[in-house]
């Protein structure tokens, strides 16, 4: 007995940006066919029955190497209204007489139920491969979740996709018919109680874990902070990725990522800087080889590697580079990451000692005067036309009406390139 698939339930005629369109679907939910009409690119009027799921919130899945496809009939002309209308009306004649588009009823379908064995064919897996038992069979507007417990290793799974193996299509998770459960549904329900109990305690120790890994981090953060003074004007860091190749050419398989990374470096500025990089190089004893060899520059961009670095052109190895993004020295989680760094001895920045200051109140260097002028400025007054030009690259900014008398203003941090400046004056 042969049942034809009803297609008078739900056809549209519509006006869209693509033009005139016919569609109809062969059911509500479940599986059914969409018989499509409509002008496509290359001038032809084309109908075509695609095999697909209907989910209960209205869309639609398939698969567009396993699930059936159909052409049904193509015609040069334009896509008007009662064009559109005719070519569908004869798409579905076709579809009704299309071998395809027929349902063998001589046996009721297979129903998959509570107990079905299901498995993973793909991956070095297959049929004889796992337990995975469905205990529970869950509809959502998205379709059907199958709920598994193998009952081999207490593993809870959820699978949304599950195909006859009759109808093996690549990787993807099978059933067998009549491959279930031997037990009761009491033994099935056992296995899953006690596989929840098994990840109950699994998700306890992980918890526990975190916690443990989160005190060890504040552990060294702490320590970190007692071996790192990050500079006042530092905006970015200069550090040497160790970058690991996880390709596999067997399969095809690209991956590349940074193992690791060593501090080399901070930058008052986020630019990218040759010189400096090569600087840097010198810090370190693996990168110290890249410093004055022009071959390891590499400054043209690359959406897995650095944008611009020096260092080897491969995959892996290391990579010298400014870390404008991850390590942002402007919040707390970015100067973390340098303070774990130093705790882990991947800290090579060279420690260099903070110049003594003299003590401002009024500094007189010739007929220039450098004043204390509150708690965090100083202020450059006095026969300063000479060298108005440096004064204002090293960030001074001249002011008419300071308390002092007109000059330049500065940060304190600034006071001893000043000194040097006006030193150099003699």
């Amino acid at each position: 007995m042969k049942t034809i698939l009803s297609h008078t339930e739900k056809t549209k005629i519509t006006n869209s940006l693509r033009g005139w369109e016919g569609r109809t679907s062969t059911a509500e939910t479940g599986e059914g066919w969409e018989i499509v009409t409509m002008k496509r690119a290359s001038g032809f009027i084309t109908s075509t029955a695609q095999k697909v799921t209907f989910l209960p919130n209205g869309c639609m899945t398939y698969s567009l190497f396993s699930d059936k496809r159909i052409n049904l009939l193509s015609e040069k002309a334009k896509a008007t209204e009662s064009k559109i209308k005719e070519l569908h009306a004869k798409a579905l004649i076709l579809f009704d007489a299309h071998p395809e588009a027929v349902e063998v009823n001589e046996a009721e379908p297979y129903k998959i139920e509570i107990g079905q064995r299901v498995f993973l064919d793909g991956y070095e897996k297959g049929q004889r491969d796992g337990n995975a038992i469905i205990y529970r069979i869950d509809s959502t507007d998205w379709g059907i979740n199958y709920l598994t417990v193998d009952i081999d290793t207490l593993k809870l799974s959820t699978v949304s996709h599950i195909r006859n193996y009759k109808q093996k299509f690549g990787i993807g998770t099978y059933y067998t018919e009549g491959d279930k459960f031997k037990g009761s549904i009491d033994e099935l329900n056992n296995f899953v109680i006690e596989a929840k109990e098994k990840e109950a305690k699994e998700n306890e120790r992980l918890q526990s874990s975190k916690m443990l890994e989160a005190q060890l981090r504040a552990g060294k953060i702490e320590e970190g902070k007692k071996l790192v003074t990050i500079p006042a004007d530092a905006k970015t860091v200069i550090v040497a990725d160790m970058y690991q190749d996880n390709s596999d050419s067997q399969t095809d398989y690209f991956n590349t990522s940074v193992a690791f990374f060593v501090v080399l470096a901070f930058s008052s500025n986020d630019r990218n800087n040759m010189q400096e990089l090569r600087k840097a190089c010198l810090n370190y004893e693996e990168t110290k080889v890249f410093a004055n060899n022009s071959e390891f520059e590499h400054t043209g961009g690359h959406s897995y590697l650095p944008n611009y670095y020096i260092g080897s052109s491969d995959w892996s190895g290391w990579k010298v580079n400014k870390n404008k993004y991850t390590i942002n020295l402007e919040t707390e989680a970015g100067r973390e990451l340098v303070y774990l760094a130093a705790a882990e001895g991947r800290y090579f920045v060279p420690n260099v000692a903070e110049p003594t200051k003299k003590p401002i109140g009024s500094l007189k260097i010739g007929a220039i005067e450098i004043v204390d002028y509150s708690e965090k400025a100083i202020a450059v007054i006095g026969d300063t036309k000479p060298i108005k030009d440096q004064l204002k690259e090293l960030g001074g900014r001249f002011n008419f009406r300071l308390s002092c008398g007109a000059g330049w203003v500065f940060q304190k941090s600034k006071q001893t390139e000043i000194e040097k400046l006006i030193e150099g004056l003699k």
